[in-house]
């Protein structure tokens, strides 16, 4: 199996972290998902008057503090493993 990059993985984390593409891409794909029903409930949830400031937005920011941390430890860990247990190159 192919050595994912690094670089790659840091990118979709900080762009596109909150749908969880970060984690699709290292093979994660439980955390993957878990990615994307914490997204489409905050930004469901936060349309909604009165409940959405209660619900929608902490779920929407605890999901895109979670990808950058994420995204933190890709960039600061140099034994940071895919999936698949691979280093990241």
């Amino acid at each position: 199996m192919q050595q994912k990059s690094r670089a790659r993985a840091a990118i979709f984390a900080f762009l596109l972290g909150g749908v969880g593409i970060h984690s699709f891409y290292l093979g994660f794909k439980t955390r993957g998902i878990m990615h994307i029903v914490l997204y489409v409930l905050g930004v469901s949830l936060a349309w909604i008057p009165y409940v959405g400031w209660v619900t929608g937005v902490p779920l929407a920011i605890a999901n895109s503090v979670w990808a950058l941390v994420e995204a933190i430890k890709i960039v600061a860990n140099k034994n940071f493993v895919d999936a698949h247990g691979n280093t990241l190159a």
